[in-house]
């Protein structure tokens, strides 16, 4: 038999091939990503943070306020887009890298820690093929490079060099900036350091030791997080250390609404909520009667939370408890998009890879057997540290994967010894340690019936976001298997999803599926105007065609005159000029059918104003209208990214105003998306969505008339 392999030839040939294993599948994962439709699909953060970046790259490094959400990721971010180009393989690249560079950390962790080679080789394992951290690597956001730093920065510390707790200080900061509530670790490194339980007692150590290179940690984290706070200075000119998102998220996940520990908006947040800070800012004034800055506001609703705990400190022990359930069970908690709908594009993510539910019993299995090691306890330190710093705030997975670094060198050391137990025949112990790993197992996959309700719940909605995507993008055969896929999961979370896909159905000219989506969502809604509305319209068109009409298809959208047929010369006129440009003719047609309206009635139109097109033919038509003696109440650019081509969107029932816009623009050749009802669709889809921004309507604004890019 070959001779046993030293830690050294571990290091030097087994890791970097763990490290090429963690490259090949993160690879693959991309690479099927790059081939479906979510890859362009920016949700949320995501897409907040790739127009932020985009800002940034574009030079605009200092913003008009205090920092509201972590900083570091979209100045990284930016800075790729400026080197790179804006593409949208550049995050998922960035994120790849980071998550090699946590698989190394973990490795060198955990050979300084065990000082096994084997515990090292399944350290490294665990963090080459961690399910979570691959699926969250493909989601443009921070959560692989806040991963990545934690990692880096316990690499650091374990070295106990006076220049790695430079590092590791930096780090720690850094990691600070990308995931607020790692600052809390850094008062632990620096009593750990400044006590000196880093390491062994050695009576060689100088007494000044452990102050010294608490200083040096200090020396490495304050100007990093100097930067932020000198930016909120120069922005909002006041005192703001990291960012002011702290007040609202502990009000979010403890209000007395929050049952559970989700994402749970308090009742004063609108259904058509577009800034959730400007909502809780006006909520703070009309109690209080007082303005506040950006720093004020979150030390008042800190302060709301603190009353709150205490007004009722039964609920917030249930709601903690809840948390804890969530945070220590197996599945992952997402907020836009979930591993499950992934999945079903990425062959990597059905392989049987490492998940909360593997890595979190053999951890708490390595912290026991290892505790009495210094280096172990310091990594226990670590992930109780970082584990307690989420029980105030909402739960979500992408939050707990920042555990992978610690509990991937615990569960490395928990594998090996059971293992060596194995082996050895230590039939008592294995007894003990099975005893101990069982109530891990069943708190990690025991589902109680809310965790099971809301989970459901939640994978629908995320169906009927993606479906709403595909749908904004001109993809509609994919958006209807969609929209029936989150109806199928639970109709009941997604009345959006029934509302929208009769609409499809109703533009094919399906009358009898229209029929049976609207009936399914009067009965979860009998009290909507809207699906009502639509229900009469499609019994009234069935039950007036003529039977060979019902059996092909319709091409009309919404109810229109027997005048208001498109004229195939026009739309022909309008295609020839290119772009948004209304040919001669086209506009007089516009105008004739508004000019048959009664003056002053009343349009409002919304334009994408990334696209100058856009702007530009807005303007065009709003004195098109005023020409044809209508008032123009509002022409501005859209709150939100737009789907290309036009369309008209009304509040609630189609008025006689909203069937007249849609008419003249059939007669001018230009074919509209367009929907009845969409206060309602916009009520049912932030009830389950808070963050879904949509179009705002003002008060007695019966229309809108979009206009996105040309397509």
């Amino acid at each position: 038999m070959p001779p046993a392999s030293t830690a050294r030839d571990y290091w030097r040939f087994a890791t970097p091939a763990v490290v090429a294993l963690g490259a090949l599948l993160r690879g693959a994962h991309l690479f099927a990503l790059a081939r479906s439709p979510l890859f362009d699909l920016l949700q949320w953060d995501a897409g907040s943070y790739d127009r932020w970046a985009q800002e940034i790259a574009g030079g605009k490094l200092i913003g008009s306020g205090a920092f509201w959400q972590d900083p570091l990721y979209a100045y990284v971010l930016g800075l790729s887009y400026r080197v790179f180009g804006h593409h949208l393989i550049v995050p998922r690249v960035l994120a790849l890298a980071c998550g090699l560079v946590t698989i190394l950390c973990t490795a060198r962790i955990a050979e300084r820690v065990w000082q096994r080679p084997g515990a090292t080789l399944a350290a490294a394992l665990f963090a080459s093929c961690y399910l979570p951290e691959i699926y969250y690597e493909g989601i443009v956001g921070k959560t692989a490079l806040s991963v990545c730093l934690l990692a880096g920065a316990l690499d650091a510390f374990t070295i106990g060099s006076k220049r790695s707790f430079v590092a590791a200080g930096a780090l720690l900061a850094l990691g600070a900036l990308a995931r607020g509530n790692v600052l809390l670790l850094l008062p632990l490194a620096l009593l750990v350091v400044y006590r000196g339980w880093q390491r062994d007692p050695n009576p060689d150590t100088p007494r000044d030791e452990g102050p010294r290179n608490a200083l040096r940690v200090l020396l490495g984290a304050v100007p990093c997080l100097a930067l932020a706070t000198l930016h909120n200075g120069l922005a909002a000119h006041e005192f703001v250390p990291l960012t002011t998102n702290l007040g609202i998220n502990l009000y979010l996940a403890n209000h007395d609404g929050n049952e559970y520990g989700y994402y749970t908006p308090p009742p004063f947040l609108p259904v058509d909520n577009q800034n959730e800070v400007a909502s809780f800012r006006a909520e703070a004034e009309r109690r209080t009667g007082a303005s506040f800055s950006d720093r004020e506001l979150s030390s008042y609703w800190t302060d709301q939370t603190l009353a709150a705990i205490s007004a009722s400190p039964g609920h917030a022990a249930i709601l903690t408890w809840h948390k804890l359930r969530l945070l220590l069970h197996d599945d992952e908690i997402t907020d836009a998009i979930s591993v499950e709908l992934f999945s079903e594009w990425s062959p990597v993510l059905k392989l049987p890879l490492v998940t909360w539910g593997v890595l979190f019993p053999l951890a708490i299995l390595g912290g026991v057997v290892g505790f009495g090691r210094r280096s172990v306890r310091l990594i226990v330190g670590v992930a109780l540290g970082y584990f307690l710093s989420l029980l105030p705030f909402f739960v979500l997975g992408r939050l707990r994967v920042q555990l992978l670094a610690p509990f991937g060198v615990l569960a490395g050391g928990g594998l090996v010894w059971l293992l060596d137990a194995a082996r050895a025949r230590r039939g008592r112990a294995l007894l003990v340690a099975s005893a101990g790993l069982l109530p891990c197992l069943v708190f990690a996959s025991y589902r109680a019936d809310w965790m099971d309700r809301i989970r459901h719940a939640a994978l629908a909605v995320n169906w009927n976001n993606f479906a709403s995507a595909l749908a904004d993008s001109g993809q509609q055969d994919a958006a209807i298997d969609a929209y029936r896929r989150a109806v199928a999961i639970d109709a009941r979370a997604v009345p959006a999803a029934l509302r929208a896909l009769g609409a499809l159905y109703e533009q094919r000219g399906n009358d009898k599926a229209a029929l049976d989506i609207y009936q399914r969502l009067l009965e979860l809604r009998p009290e909507s105007p809207s699906a009502q509305a639509a229900l009469r319209r499609v019994q009234n068109r069935i039950s007036t065609a003529p039977p060979e009409a019902l059996a092909g298809p319709r091409v009309e959208t919404v109810e229109q005159s027997p005048a208001a047929a498109p004229t195939p010369n026009l739309e022909a006129q309008n295609a020839a000029v290119g772009g948004w440009v209304l040919a001669p003719a086209a506009r007089a047609a516009l105008i004739a059918r508004l000019a048959s309206e009664p003056a002053g009635s009343e349009t409002w139109i919304a334009f994408d104003g990334r696209d100058p097109g856009a702007r530009a033919f807005a303007q065009d038509l709003g004195r098109a209208f005023e020409q044809a003696h209508w008032r123009v109440r509002a022409l501005t650019e859209a709150p939100i990214a737009l789907r290309a081509g036009l369309s008209l969107f009304a509040s609630g029932d189609a008025t006689p105003a909203y069937n007249a816009v849609s008419d003249a623009l059939r007669a001018a050749g230009l074919e509209a998306h367009s929907a009845t009802g969409y206060l309602d669709f916009l009520r049912d889809r932030q009830a389950r969505d808070p963050n879904y921004r949509g179009l705002t309507f003002s008060t007695g604004q019966a229309f809108v008339l979009v206009i996105g890019r040309h397509g």
